[in-house]
C-alpha cells in the first residue's frame, strides 16, 4: 500500500523536516470474527525534492529513494483490531438462509463462487471475485448492435465474470537491478497483474440469450436469439500465461493455463510522479448460436444448430488511470472494454433450405466493432471493496462516454 503527502514541505533552515502522509489505501475485510492484527513489512520512502525558485516547464526532480527493514527480534505489530460478527440481515435467519417471501438482494446478490478459485497454483494472495458483463455487439454490414448481456426479465440482470489473479509482478524497462535504481534512473517502474476469468449465466460459461432486432436490406426488419458462449482455445492458439507477470524482480513461477477461458492481462505503468496508466488486455473464443429468427414478424425455422462454422476470436482493451481517483477502465473499478472482431461464416441454418447464404452475405465479415462495459469488481474475501453485490453497469455505446 502507498501514502501520498497532501501538502509540499518547506526544508527548515535548522532542526529537523516533518512531513505527514495521507491518502486511501486497500481496505481490509475479515472472512471470520476474531482479533485482526496488523504488522509491519518492509518499507520504501521515495521523496521528490522541488526547488522554491524553480521555473515552469523545468525538468521534474528525480525522486530519493530509500528502503528500510525492520530489526531483526523487533516487534512488528502495527495494531489489533477486533472483529465481531456481521449483523443478521432483515428477511434472513441466524442460520443465514433466506426466510421464505423474503426479497432478494438487488442485483442479483453475491453470484455462488464469486470467491473460488478458477486455477490452481499463481499468487499467494489471489484477487478473487466477479462483475457483471455486458455491452453492444455491431454488425457491420447491417450498420447496426445488438445489446450482449442482459437476461430474460433481468434476473439476474447480466452475465457474471469470475476472476482469478495468477500472477502478479514489478518490472523495469529497460532493466536495472533493483526497483530503487529503476525509479532514479527512469522515473518510473511497471506493474503486471495476470488473470483469468469465466462468464457465468446460470452455470452456463455464456453471456445470457440475447433477443436482438436488425433491419436487414436497412428496411427488412429480422429478429433473433442470439447467444455468445466460451468454449475450448483452438490447439494452436491455447491460453498462455504472460511472461511479463513472471520476468520481473519477483520471479514467481509461471502456472499453466486451461481453456476455456477469458485471459486477461493488466498493465500498470506505476510512477512515483504521476497517475498510474493502465491497459487492460482480454482475449477469449466465443461460438455465435442463433435460433427463433423472424423475418418482419414471420418465423424463419432456421433449425437447431444454426451457428458460426468457428468461435470468435475477441480480444478486447481497457485504457484508464488507476488515479487517484480511478478514471477510464480499471479491473477494479470496471469500465468499457472495446475491439474489432471478425465474424465467422454461418453454417447448418434452415431446415429444407439452406440459409447459410442469407447469413453470410448479412453478418458474416470482417470489423464488427465490440464495446463491453464491466461493473465493479466484488471481491468479498480479498479486498472488501464498495461494489458488493456486484453493481450492474450502464452499457456504454460510445468509449469514453456514459
Amino acid at each position: 500500500m502507498a501514502w501520498r503527502s497532501a501538502q509540499a514541505g518547506l526544508v527548515p533552515a535548522s532542526g529537523r523536516l516533518q512531513l505527514t502522509f495521507s491518502g486511501p489505501v486497500p481496505s481490509v475485510t475479515a472472512s471470520a470474527p476474531g482479533l485482526v492484527t496488523f504488522t509491519a513489512a518492509g518499507f520504501t520512502l521515495a521523496l521528490i525534492p522541488h526547488k522554491a525558485n524553480a521555473l515552469a516547464g523545468s525538468p521534474a526532480p528525480l525522486p530519493l529513494m530509500a528502503t528500510c527493514t525492520l530489526t531483526s527480534g523487533r516487534d512488528a505489530r502495527l495494531a489489533a483490531v477486533p472483529v465481531t460478527p456481521a449483523p443478521t440481515r432483515p428477511g434472513r435467519s441466524a442460520g443465514g438462509r433466506q426466510r421464505k417471501g423474503a426479497p432478494a438482494p438487488s442485483g442479483g446478490g453475491i453470484p455462488p463462487g464469486c470467491a473460488k478459485r478458477l486455477i490452481h497454483g499463481g499468487t499467494a494472495s489471489p484477487v478473487l471475485g466477479c462483475a457483471h458483463l455486458l455491452g453492444y455487439a455491431d454488425v457491420r454490414k447491417l450498420q447496426e448492435a445488438g445489446l450482449v448481456g442482459p437476461a430474460p426479465g433481468g434476473t439476474p440482470p447480466a452475465a457474471f465474470l469470475h476472476v482469478d489473479t495468477y500472477g502478479s509482478d514489478v518490472g523495469c524497462v529497460p532493466k536495472e537491478p533493483t526497483i530503487a535504481a529503476c525509479i532514479k534512473h527512469h522515473g518510473v517502474i511497471h506493474a503486471y497483474s495476470c488473470s483469468v476469468a469465466q462468464l457465468d449465466y446460470r452455470k452456463q460459461l455464456a453471456f445470457p440469450p440475447a433477443k436482438v432486432t436488425f433491419l436487414n436490406f436497412q428496411f427488412v426488419p429480422v429478429t433473433a436469439v442470439m447467444q455468445l458462449s466460451e468454449t475450448a482455445w483452438p490447439r494452436n492458439h491455447p491460453p498462455t500465461e504472460n511472461r511479463k507477470c513472471f520476468r520481473g524482480f519477483s520471479n514467481f513461477k509461471p502456472v499453466p493455463l486451461k481453456s476455456p477461458v477469458v485471459a486477461v492481462f493488466t498493465d500498470l505503468n506505476d510512477s512515483a510522479v504521476a497517475k498510474f496508466p493502465v491497459l487492460n488486455i482480454s482475449e477469449t473464443f466465443l461460438p455465435i448460436h442463433i435460433s427463433q429468427v423472424a423475418v418482419n414478424g414471420v418465423p424463419l425455422n432456421v433449425g437447431p444448430d444454426c451457428g458460426t462454422t468457428q468461435p470468435v476470436h475477441a480480444v478486447l482493451t481497457g485504457r484508464g488511470h488507476n488515479g487517484p481517483p480511478p478514471t477510464g477502465y480499471t479491473l477494479g473499478t470496471g469500465g468499457p472494454l472495446s475491439g474489432s472482431v471478425t465474424i465467422p461464416k454461418f453454417t447448418h441454418c434452415g431446415i429444407g433450405e439452406n440459409l447459410d447464404p442469407l447469413f453470410n452475405a448479412s453478418i458474416s465479415g470482417p470489423m464488427n466493432f465490440q464495446l463491453m462495459t464491466q461493473g465493479t469488481l466484488c471481491t468479498p474475501q480479498q479486498l472488501g471493496r464498495p461494489g458488493c453485490p456486484p453493481t450492474v453497469p450502464k452499457p456504454r455505446r460510445h468509449v469514453g462516454r456514459g
